[in-house]
């Protein structure tokens, strides 16, 4: 499998880890996208229907080995929701002051080169 991302500034993987279970999809997955790493966060969703904590427990250990964000949430239930919300607009909020910071150094240079 060969993915490509052009230029992103965030990208959330969320998956069902009861159907995607077997480790070496996660393997291959990561391994295909391990230059756009810093921008992923990963998401296993409908942790109310895990068999066990056993096996997501394995999916996140094999994620997060990589220093990767892995949230878990329920639809159902909520759980976990209110903290990926949280780190999404954080991330949208660190996004506005980069462009914010970027505007002005151009704006400042611009001016320089005029004046």
């Amino acid at each position: 499998m060969s993915i490509r991302f052009p230029v992103v500034d965030a990208v959330i993987w969320m998956f069902d880890p009861i159907k995607y279970h077997d480790p070496s999809i996660h393997d291959d997955f990561l391994a295909d996208v391990i230059e756009y790493e810093p921008v992923f966060t990963f998401v296993l969703n409908k942790i109310d229907l895990a068999p066990d904590r056993d096996s997501l427990d394995a999916i996140r250990t094999r994620i997060e080995a990589r220093g990767l964000e892995v949230h878990e949430i329920s639809g159902v239930t909520g759980e976990g929701t209110p903290k990926l919300v949280r780190t999404m607009l954080t991330a949208v909020e660190q996004e506005r002051a980069a462009t914010r910071a970027l505007a002005a150094a151009e704006a400042e240079a611009e001016a320089k080169s005029i004046g």
